[in-house]
């Protein structure tokens, strides 16, 4: 596929043909287009665009796409449209961002916290340190602990406003 017509397409309005052509790219695997693909990643403010990139960067499968993909993930800009993001790591070892995912799981929407979960579980391929281990194991008990005792509270507050009905 010509980069150039590739480019154009991303820097075009029209969605449909980028994605179109993005969906092509990783179809076939275009390495090529990886360092295009990776600074429209990073550039684009149209969230369609960007997932779609992201979906052919997970197509072409190079490891090199992971990294920018974190940090998109992160970037204040995709507040609301992570979940693709996240889906297009499939197919790469996350260990080295479990700080990261960890911290999607606690923070994020619900598609944001499942492919945040699977990543977890079926994409920690390389050792982690016992540092970063340690770390998030302790984050999540300690929102484990902020769940059980609004748990609780609400369970008292349902409690008592049952015995506010007078029958």
């Amino acid at each position: 596929m010509d980069l150039e017509t590739l480019k154009n397409a991303l820097e075009s309005v029209n969605v449909e043909e980028a994605e179109s052509l993005l969906e092509r790219v990783g179809e076939i695997k275009n390495n090529d287009a990886l360092p295009l693909l990776i600074k429209y990643l990073k550039s684009t403010e149209n969230h369609r665009i960007r997932n779609a990139i992201a979906i052919a960067l997970s197509d072409i499968g190079d490891k090199d796409a992971v990294k920018p993909l974190i940090e998109m993930i992160n970037d204040p800009k995709t507040i609301g449209y992570r979940g693709s993001l996240l889906f297009a790591l499939k197919p790469f070892d996350c260990s080295e961002y479990l700080d990261t995912l960890v911290y999607r799981l606690l923070t994020g929407n619900y598609e944001v916290q499942m492919n945040s979960y699977q990543l977890i579980e079926e994409n920690m391929n390389s050792t982690i340190s016992d540092e970063v281990l340690l770390n998030s194991i302790l984050k999540v008990k300690k929102e484990l602990d902020v769940i059980e005792r609004q748990k609780d509270i609400l369970s008292d507050a349902l409690e008592m406003l049952l015995t506010l009905k007078k029958i």
